[in-house]
């Protein structure tokens, strides 16, 4: 059986290429961290009338990742402070982002368990 090639053209192809990539982005986008929400368009007045809050917010992580660092000398841990500041600051630069605040509160969560981890392992430690 022989084709001619006609049902095949080269536009044909490029448009079933895009469709079947577009197709996979968005299987993608639904499936990695679906219960993030997501922020469609401008932020809202409601996001960027709380700005202060996120500048109090990282003012305090940047003094108390200060403290950590010079202070206590925990130079591990207060890197990875650093890292969710800089995490956070990005979230502010986006416009107060909903995606990116969500990001930053799950690597302050995840910060302040291993915090609360390694608090309990100290105290607890009968000196073994």
């Amino acid at each position: 059986m022989q084709h001619d090639g006609a049902q095949y053209s080269p536009q044909a192809l490029e448009a079933a290429a895009g469709n079947a990539g577009k197709a996979a982005q968005d299987a993608a986008r639904r499936n990695f961290l679906r219960w993030i929400p997501r922020q469609v368009g401008a932020p809202t007045k409601y996001a960027q009338n709380l700005t202060h809050w996120m500048h109090f917010i990282l003012g305090a992580q940047a003094v108390l990742g200060a403290c950590r660092l010079f202070y206590l000398m925990d130079f591990l841990g207060s890197f990875w402070m650093i890292g969710v500041i800089a995490l956070g600051l990005y979230a502010w630069q986006q416009d107060m982002n909903i995606e990116y605040i969500c990001i930053w509160g799950i690597a302050c969560l995840l910060n302040g368990l291993l915090d609360i981890v390694v608090t309990l392992h100290d105290c607890c430690d009968d000196g073994r």
